[in-house]
């Protein structure tokens, strides 16, 4: 039996751990199937932070530029968030409906050497909250893509995206502009 053979079966939901509080624009660089220390599957989602839309008084936020990782980690048949996290990020990158998630879906996301979702830019939010026991923990919550051409626009309404500088440090001359023009609109919406 596959990793991923009953997401079909989970339903989206999404409490990640491990993030700096705030709200980010990110860049997906990879998406893939590894395994912790202690040999525990995990999916682990490597991104670039582009912007940051929002923080949280007081805490660390994550910088433009900075690499981060949102990991997804499979803690075994006691607790019931790997799945359901997965298929919550897959349908916030992708726009998709959860019903559209299947293990078949999520290998392809995680091969090595297709990275479908590699390049795609998604609002994250992470905000603090505490524990039972009183820690304070950063939640992730993946909340949508956004289309090259949105950010393109500059849409105001979309929160302020990248400005000229912005675009510049993290694409080539054009090469936005290629993106945008190669969307097609289900995929693409903002």
């Amino acid at each position: 039996m596959g990793l991923f053979d009953k997401i079909g079966e989970a339903k989206a939901k999404q409490d990640g751990d491990y993030m700096e509080a705030g709200n980010y624009l990110m860049r997906i660089d990879r998406v893939k199937q590894d395994q912790n220390r202690q040999k525990q599957d995990l999916v682990a989602v490597e991104m670039t932070v582009l912007k940051v839309l929002g923080t949280e008084e007081g805490k660390k936020a994550h910088k433009p530029g900075e690499s981060v990782t949102r990991i997804f980690p499979d803690y075994g048949k006691s607790k019931d968030y790997f799945l359901p996290e997965v298929k919550a990020f897959i349908c916030a990158a992708t726009g998709c409906d959860e019903t559209e998630v299947n293990g078949a879906a999520v290998e392809a996301i995680v091969d090595p050497k297709t990275q479908p979702l590699a390049g795609t830019i998604v609002e994250v939010h992470n905000k603090t909250k505490l524990t039972q026991q009183g820690e304070p923990r950063v939640r992730t919550s993946f909340k949508r893509s956004v289309s090259f051409t949105a950010i393109l626009k500059k849409v105001p309404a979309e929160g302020g995206l990248l400005d000229e500088n912005e675009i510049k440090r993290f694409w080539k001359p054009g090469e936005l502009e290629s993106l945008a023009s190669s969307e097609t609109a289900p995929a693409a919406a903002a």
